[in-house]
């Protein structure tokens, strides 16, 4: 039976790796959500760039194939945690990683939804249509509108990465 997961980065080891494998595991999709140390520490994602390079390498190293799903914007970003993030994931590829990509799309209920103005986050649509994951719908308080599109446009052909 072929199959394949997702899951954290610090919650794998070389033998589970192995073991899983063996059990006919095939790819694994990991959440990364950002390529900056600053930025990932700003969410509380309590990993760190080291354990991603680990995971990665070490489920490279069984046979598997790994994915690395990553968002953008997030609250804190500039303009040099996203640089961050895009030398990141341009490390990653050259380690045989696939990439995913998802625009920040701050659903009623969730925290950046009802923590928007203390985060900083300006929602932009009023239509229902573009909370999709595919569309920038927020600014920062440190980009703007123009400046994400920009960013975005620049990671995405920069990595190789179809625009969300």
């Amino acid at each position: 039976l072929r199959w394949m997961c997702s899951t954290r980065v610090d919650l794998v080891d070389k033998e589970l790796l192995e073991k899983m494998h063996e059990a006919g595991c095939y790819s694994i999709q990991y959440g990364i959500e950002a390529g900056s140390q600053k930025i990932l520490d700003s969410i509380g994602k309590k990993i760190t760039l080291e354990q991603i390079r680990d995971a990665a390498s070490t489920t490279l190293g069984t046979g598997m194939e790994v994915t690395c799903s990553f968002m953008f914007p997030h609250p804190e970003d500039t303009e040099e945690t996203v640089r961050e993030q895009q030398q990141f994931m341009k490390e990653l590829r050259k380690m045989g990683v696939i990439e995913t990509l998802s625009a920040t799309t701050p659903f009623p209920g969730t925290y950046y939804y009802e923590h928007a103005d203390e985060l900083g986050i300006k929602i932009l649509p009023d239509s229902w249509d573009e909370y999709d994951c595919k569309h920038l719908i927020i600014t920062t308080k440190y980009l703007s509108k123009e400046k994400l599109n920009s960013l975005i446009k620049e990671l995405t052909q920069d990595v190789g990465l179809v625009e969300v």
